[in-house]
């Protein structure tokens, strides 16, 4: 299907449609951009590949691009024109980042300064400077899966899988990806916990850009903002505990980085969001959060608390291109997005 795509995308390029179709912009469409990872598939074998957003001569590719064709603006910017006191041009690009993985300040900022683009990073607070070095649960699972040198594994509540096969690990990974979803988070932990027992010893995995470093980056013009404290799934947790995971990552944020430096802005950890949700952290001090559908935005947003994205899953430049056109960014959203929320 991907490639399918590319091929499309590739026509359209070619015979001029895109540009065509970029001439026709009209201000007040927010194309923001959802990246995790920039980095080479090989270069971290510990971390799960799947977060990869682009290679880096890919994410290089695509910034030439915006910055020739499209209007990339700060989020202050998309907060200001939110508020009615301004507007935001046609072909507007916000350019986030969720997680904070150390590649971001390795492969992309560089690559941002070059071109004077701003973007946000949203990060969860508990991971910078994690004293464990546990890392990410999703990486865990991988790293654990991929160091195995049974050719059968039995994890809790799932049974067993064979690591010998060509896709077995894959398998088992997103049979453990899907279960751990699907629990409260606490539970969820555990089991992870548990698991890990069942699969091969994992080092520490230093994947997170520490608080010194976020601090200089913040210096030189990336806004950091929240993504939750625990990078749990927000509709997994109780309302009590969603509070008070929030109100921490704020706090954290205002402590590492001082009062007023954080844009009151969140990104949903794997878009686990609800209305109820989104009004408390309204009353919490939020304007916006990112999560919801595949697609381009209005702004002023009628849900400035479920603000549409675009996720960039490895495409090359002309598929890239093509999905910053409305029309087909929300033909993503049945092709792409509909099929994977089917799965999980």
């Amino acid at each position: 299907m991907k490639k399918a795509a590319q091929l499309v995308a590739r026509t359209l390029e070619a015979t001029g449609v895109l540009k065509a179709l970029e001439r026709m912009d009209q201000a007040g469409g927010l194309r923001a951009l959802e990246y995790h990872r920039i980095d080479e598939p090989s270069a971290q074998p510990d971390l799960d590949p799947g977060l990869i957003s682009a290679t880096p001569q890919e994410f290089r590719s695509q910034m030439e691009l915006v910055a020739e064709r499209f209007s990339v603006v700060s989020i202050r910017a998309v907060l200001a024109a939110q508020r009615g006191e301004a507007s935001l041009p046609a072909g507007a690009v916000l350019i986030t980042f969720d997680d904070g993985y150390r590649d971001f300040a390795e492969h992309a900022w560089p690559v941002l300064r070059e071109f004077g683009l701003p973007a946000v990073l949203f990060v969860p607070t508990a991971f910078p400077d994690q004293t464990d070095g546990g890392g990410f649960w999703w990486d865990r699972l991988y790293a654990g899966l991929r160091r195995s040198h049974d050719g059968v594994v039995c994890l809790p509540d799932l049974g067993e899988f064979s690591l010998v096969e060509s896709d077995g690990r894959r398998l088992a990974l997103r049979a453990c990806v899907q279960h751990v979803k699907s629990l409260p988070h606490a539970e969820a932990m555990r089991w992870v916990d548990s698991a890990m027992g069942h699969l091969g010893k994992v080092p520490r995995i230093p994947g997170v850009i520490d608080w010194e470093l976020l601090r200089e980056l913040a210096r030189q013009g990336l806004d950091v903002c929240a993504h939750s404290h625990q990078h749990a799934l927000s509709n997994r947790l109780t309302e009590a505990e969603f509070v008070a995971d929030l109100t921490t990552c704020k706090a954290r944020l205002t402590q590492e980085l001082g009062s007023g430096v954080s844009a009151p802005v969140l990104a949903w950890p794997a878009n686990g969001t609800n209305q109820k949700l989104q009004n408390l952290a309204r009353d919490l001090g939020f304007e916006m959060a990112f999560g919801g559908c595949r697609g381009v935005a209005r702004i002023p947003s009628d849900t400035p608390m479920n603000v549409m994205r675009i996720p960039v899953l490895r495409y090359e430049r002309a598929l890239f291109r093509a999905q910053l056109r409305p029309s087909i960014a929300s033909l993503g959203r049945w092709i792409i997005d509909a099929p994977r929320r089917a799965a999980a």
